[in-house]
């Protein structure tokens, strides 16, 4: 089965903002600045606040600035028209830029993200692939051969 996809730039910041706040060092973050701001208000050493808080509120808006700016990147390969093609030896990827092969084994799941496909490789880098641009003939065949091979996460 073969599928033509590109990523939009507000697919691009919508999916990465996602994953910016699914990451292990957001909820670091978060829960420490949740337990200081609990200390922090019943000892009233206010001062904590700004220790804790200005390091979250940088790593949220570096992320969200990240995204916005990789999305302005014309240059970016997710922008490009690529093809996908699905078998039960895995999943073939070309476009202008690249051409691979993946082999199942190389994936640790699919999901659905933002109205999206979402394949997740073991090495942690993942494949999006637009819901819009899966046919509604082609949607029950690969999530049925998605399931086939990966787990839905």
């Amino acid at each position: 089965m073969n599928i033509e996809a590109t990523l939009t730039p507000d697919q691009y910041v919508r999916l990465s903002v996602l994953h910016h706040f699914q990451r292990k060092q957001f909820y670091f973050f978060a829960l420490t600045a949740a337990v200081v701001t609990a200390y922090a208000i019943f000892s009233g050493a206010y001062i904590m606040l700004a220790v804790v808080w200005l390091p979250f509120v940088l790593y949220v808006t570096v992320g969200i600035y990240g995204a916005y700016r990789e999305s302005r990147d014309t240059d970016n390969p997710v922008f490009k028209p690529t093809t996908y093609k699905f078998s039960d030896g895995g999943v073939g990827i070309s476009s202008t830029a690249h051409n691979s092969q993946l082999a199942w084994e190389q994936f640790s799941g699919w999901s659905m993200v933002a109205q999206m496909y979402v394949l997740k490789l073991k090495s942690g880098q993942i494949l999006a692939i637009p819901q819009t641009a899966v046919t509604s003939t082609q949607a029950p065949k690969l999530r049925a051969l998605l399931n086939a091979h990966l787990k839905n996460k």
